[in-house]
């Protein structure tokens, strides 16, 4: 266990996945806005990591570039595209609700309790897409930037679908 411990405090990457990680369990054990401090500190660190890994020292818009271009790369099954486009919505909704509630505050339970499953079936959607269908580890754990790319490019999908079916207006 202490050996494990050790491994984590030492390791770069595994300590920057695990500020990431306990950011997100401290949203669902009702930490809101404070949870934002170890995942901010975990994604800064694997954005580092990342730049030096891949000798970066472009622009944002060419960083931004690269990410999308990997998250797309890395969710070609149909099936798998298709749970992200539900999962990301319910995840970014539960964050919504956990930043603004409370399980500790009876007031605000009617918008804890469906916040954590909504952000917990949402990322449950995406891992089993990922695991099951795609048979690849998500995006984030080897780009940081995907934490945003990814659901600017699900609604991207969206938006082209839907702007592709609408009919024309008269």
């Amino acid at each position: 266990m202490l050996s494990k411990l050790k491994s984590i405090v030492t390791d770069e990457r595994k300590r920057d996945l695990a500020f990431t990680a306990s950011g997100m369990g401290a949203l669902v054990v009702g930490l809101g806005p404070l949870a934002a401090v170890p995942f901010g500190l975990g994604v800064r660190g694997l954005e580092k990591q990342w730049r030096r890994q891949h000798e970066f020292v472009g622009k944002f818009d060419e960083r931004w570039a690269r990410s999308v271009k990997f998250y797309e790369g890395t969710h070609k099954n149909p099936v798998n595209r298709a749970l992200h486009v539900i999962g990301t919505p319910f995840i970014l909704a539960g964050t919504a609700g956990l930043a603004v509630s409370s399980p500790f505050n009876p007031l605000s339970w009617p918008v804890y309790g469906p916040s954590v499953a909504s952000f917990l079936g949402g990322w449950t959607l995406n891992l089993v897409g990922h695991a099951v269908f795609e048979k690849n580890p998500p995006a984030f754990a080897d780009d940081p930037l995907s934490f945003v790319a990814g659901p600017m490019w699900e609604l991207d999908l969206l938006r082209k679908r839907f702007s592709a079916t609408a009919p024309a207006s008269a």
